[in-house]
């Protein structure tokens, strides 16, 4: 056949690889015609389904002036708008089918509208006059450009009662409210005798520049809806490129090549034949020939109207008469000809454009089905989400669920209620084993699995009951992080406990011995990063980074490990520079010496440490070459690899205390006492810096018990929303309890939060059964802070063999190094303040135990517990009627306006499906 012929020269003609291919296995029991292929996704776009599924389609794309315009009218055959500047602001979707009538014309538009799920069809005129369609065109899309409009005039347009030219007189007058751009789309569905069957989608012309500022955006709209079209699978792109400009510098081919990288879905339509510049033909000849830019379709040549053969309406049968005569005895026309004979001319391109629809339509219809199906189930789920009508009921204790028709509801009492009293509810007393529900009225059994739209009276106490239900389990399965992962109330409450101790630890007292803290990490844990030094060259990328006090001021890569800015060195003490090498210079974060000087600096350091210095600091004296390094050192000598462990340094408190005011506290609680280290007067100054941080804890634990109620209250608003969301006046109602419910229990909380602080944490003595803990850390204490005033055995200015030897002697006399010290006037000093540093720790822990512990006791679980009982309660679920208890249920608009969508959502997904499966019949036949 002709098909099966022009089939084989595009196979043939192509010179790419047959990855990909729109052709349909075209054996006899698998051949959709033309028209029947057509008719298929005439009849799916035209029921919407286009906003479902990837229906195949042609795109016209170019750039504004590229013969966009020409090309489409050629292809239909209809004339379309025209004007200066941007004129098509919104895709046109142009099919035309071959018919006994001379022209037929409907015109519609798909859009949203006042938030619908999905774009509607809507129907605005018929015609059988041609020459009013452009002017209906602009029409439509001025519409769809008026939002506020078409929004006012949607119900009169769509019931008959205003038709769309009675809307014409609006649109003129109406202007203050049109936008630039539309994503909805003009629909125009044209027969005739003289048509060919073919639906294309015609994009507005790309631009690159806007005269008026306010027009700037339109730049951007017009490529995002290009690409929203060109990017899907089931897209045919005819590239529209003028033979005018230069090939490398059309953005319609980037943006192509973009959204199809193979070409496999691209043909090339060359306009503009006329205009091909002297010099150019041989590039412009291998793009023809598809030996440059190729694509898998190749390309097809036209011959656009000139302006003065639009200026003068030249009709489409003039236009194709002109172009015949252009190829036929032009001499450029020849050339081409001559070149690509099959591809001149707009026949050939409409042929070739029809066919590939056609093929496509037919490869993918087994695969829109599929994903038909899949939408349709979708948007059946969504349904039965918002309550879709359903008979059914399902039993849901402890014991496992069953299913259960016509609405036999089963409740068991534990209290000997009057049996009549749920007569109307058809209510079996005794028939299942009970599910306790946490009070103690009745026990629920079952729990209504699909609502109707409009909660019949004798459902109502059983939908409200299985509302109430399911509002207590989202909330145990929150409050108690059950069921499937994530948790995010008890990672939200988790993250208020962990800011709650992060703030009681800023509040801590900071105890300074020259220049150095006593160790409280262990308070707070702490990210950190260990770094494995593997040569000098990585130790100097770390130390270019760390501060004087070996804190790193920005981030740093060492050895594939990253440590980032505000970490700090924790572990062993490195080695500092002994400053009393003869010329050193210590300035900043570095030592610096000069080469007369660098022989000594060696003996003291390892030489691979020092670096040359470009510009050595002023002060530095000597002769030579300056050398510098970082001023401490992992080790001395380093032997590699070396780890160095970081760890992330909390926030500064600003509670700080020395020995001078320690001991001022102690001079300040003296009494009648002897002046000894340990006596009354140092305990009761430990006491006082104690309470004081004690004190301060009063506001972050306030903090935490509002974070973790706000937390509480959030999560329930947003279970409530999705239980009962649709029922505005139910939600209300509902969480007017629970808010009540948790302001009472919130007042209880902080009762019981200043008893732990205040009564118990904030007792007038310091008590603790954790002996051994404390003891480690006032031992660790005392001798940091003897070993920072240097009132220890300084074991560093010792050997290796007086250290060994030193070390034999004492443990012969029972004794250890750590224990020897020189009595100080500042012992009582010492003492006070190890033993407040000891006991803080202890009271920090306790207290950041004990305060989290109290408020998931007497918030969280108390609120779940209460919730079914304020609930049934204040819903008066037990006491009121059927027909005052269906009042709760009264949907909302929006849930009214989301249910009739998506049940027109499903009434054309459903009418998609049949049409699917039976042109698939017709393929099979």
């Amino acid at each position: 056949s002709s098909r099966s012929w022009f089939v084989l020269q595009a196979v043939l003609r192509t010179r790419l690889p047959r990855i990909h291919t729109f052709h349909a296995n075209m054996q006899g029991d698998q051949w959709l015609t033309a028209s029947e292929a057509l008719g298929v996704l005439h009849e799916l776009r035209g029921a919407g389904l286009d906003a479902d599924i990837d229906l195949p389609r042609i795109c016209v794309v170019g750039k504004q002036s590229s013969g966009k315009s020409s090309v489409m009218e050629a292809l239909t055959g209809i004339s379309l708008p025209r004007a200066a500047g941007t004129c098509t602001r919104c895709a046109f979707e142009i099919s035309t089918r071959k018919s006994s009538k001379d022209f037929s014309c409907a015109i519609s538009v798909r859009c949203q509208v006042d938030g619908a799920e999905s774009n509607e069809k809507l129907s605005l005129v018929t015609m059988d006059n041609p020459a009013e369609l452009p002017s209906m065109l602009t029409s439509a899309q001025r519409l769809l450009l008026n939002k506020e409009l078409l929004k006012q005039r949607w119900a009169d347009i769509k019931s008959g009662s205003k038709g769309f030219k009675d809307l014409l007189a609006d649109l003129s007058q109406d202007e203050a409210n049109v936008e630039l751009f539309s994503r909805d789309v003009v629909v125009a569905e044209i027969g005739g005798k003289a048509f060919t069957d073919l639906e294309l989608i015609d994009l507005p012309g790309l631009i690159q520049s806007v005269e008026r500022d306010e027009e700037k955006d339109l730049i951007s709209l017009i490529e995002d809806l290009c690409k929203s079209y060109l990017e899907k699978p089931n897209t045919l792109i005819a590239m529209c490129c003028p033979f005018n400009d230069d090939m490398e510098n059309q953005a319609v081919r980037m943006i192509a090549r973009r959204h199809d990288p193979k070409g496999q879905r691209t043909v090339g339509v060359l306009t503009k034949a006329d205009l091909l510049q002297k010099g150019t033909e041989s590039e412009w000849l291998s793009i023809v020939r598809n030996a440059k830019f190729e694509l898998y379709h190749g390309y097809f040549v036209l011959r656009n109207p000139s302006q003065s053969e639009l200026d003068s309406s030249v009709t489409s049968d003039q236009a194709r008469d002109n172009e015949a005569n252009f190829f036929n005895h032009d001499q450029l026309g020849r050339l081409l000809f001559d070149a690509e004979s099959d591809r001149c001319g707009v026949v050939p391109l409409r042929r070739m454009l029809s066919d590939q629809l056609c093929n496509l339509i037919r490869q993918e219809l087994p695969g829109l089905r599929t994903n038909l199906q899949q939408k349709l189930r979708e948007t059946e789920l969504r349904l039965h989400d918002l309550g879709k009508v359903s008979a059914g009921v399902r039993c849901a204790t402890d014991h496992g669920q069953s299913e259960y028709t016509d609405w036999d509801m089963q409740y068991v009492s534990d209290h000997g209620h009057n049996q009549d009293m749920y007569h109307g509810l058809g209510i079996v007393h005794g028939m299942f084993s009970p599910c306790r529900w946490p009070w103690s009225s009745c026990i629920l059994l079952c729990v209504v699995v699909a609502t109707s739209e409009v909660v019949p009276p004798e459902y109502a106490r059983i939908k409200l009951l299985a509302s109430v239900k399911q509002i207590e389990r989202g909330l145990v399965d929150a409050v108690e992080a059950k069921g499937d992962a994530p948790f995010p109330l008890w990672s939200e409450v988790r993250s208020c406990y962990g800011k709650f101790r992060e703030a009681c630890y800023k509040a801590r007292p900071r105890f300074t011995i020259e220049k150095e803290e006593l160790d409280d990490h262990d308070l707070l844990p702490r990210e950190t990063v260990t770094v494995v030094l593997r040569d000098w060259d990585d130790c100097w990328a770390l130390c270019s980074s760390l501060s004087a006090t070996q804190r790193v001021e920005r981030d740093v890569i060492v050895n594939s490990q990253k440590v980032p800015k505000g970490f700090s060195h924790t572990g062993r003490t490195w080695t500092a520079f002994p400053s009393v090498v003869k010329g050193c210079h210590m300035s900043g974060k570095f030592a610096y010496v000069r080469a007369d000087s660098i022989a000594e600096a060696h003996k003291k350091w390892n030489h691979e440490a020092w670096r040359i210095c470009a510009n050595p600091p002023e002060g530095l004296l000597g002769e030579g070459l300056a050398y510098f390094t970082y001023m401490w050192c992992p080790g001395t000598p380093m032997i590699f690899p070396v780890p160095v462990k970081f760890e992330m340094a909390p926030e500064d408190g600003t509670f700080s205390f020395t020995i001078p005011d320690i001991r001022d506290r102690i001079d300040a609680a003296f009494g009648r006492e002897l002046n000894l280290p340990g006596g009354p007067a140092g305990y009761r100054a430990a006491q006082q810096v104690v309470k004081e941080a004690q004190q301060r804890w009063a506001q972050p634990a306030d903090l935490c018990v509002k974070s973790v109620a706000q937390q509480l209250l959030q999560h329930t608003q947003t279970l409530v929303k999705h239980v009962v969301g649709k029922y505005p006046d139910l939600q209300s109602k509902v969480m007017e309890l629970l808010q009540a419910l948790l302001c009472e229990l919130k007042t209880d909380l902080v009762k019981r939060k200043d008893q732990v602080l205040l009564d118990l944490e904030g007792a007038p003595d310091l008590y603790t059964q954790n002996d051994h803990f404390l003891k480690d850390s006032f031992n660790q204490g005392q001798q940091h802070i003897r070993q920072s005033l240097q009132r220890t055995i300084q074991m560093q200015k010792l050997s290796t063999e007086e250290k060994t030897s030193l070390r034999a002697l004492l443990a012969k006399a029972g004794q250890q190094v750590e224990d020897l010290y020189a009595p100080d006037p500042r012992d009582d000093a010492i003492w006070c303040m190890a033993v407040a540093h000891a006991y803080h720790k202890v009271s920090f822990k306790r207290f950041c135990d004990m305060l989290p512990r109290t408020v998931d006791d007497a918030l969280l679980p108390a609120f779940v517990t209460r919730s079914t009982q304020i609930l049934v309660g204040g819903l008066q679920v037990m006491e009121a009627g059927n027909h005052e208890l269906q009042k709760w249920f009264i949907e909302d608009d929006n849930s009214r306006r989301l249910r009739q969508d998506l049940e027109a959502k499903l009434a054309r997904q459903t009418t998609g499906l049949e049409m699917l499966s039976a042109g698939l019949k017709v393929v099979q036949r």
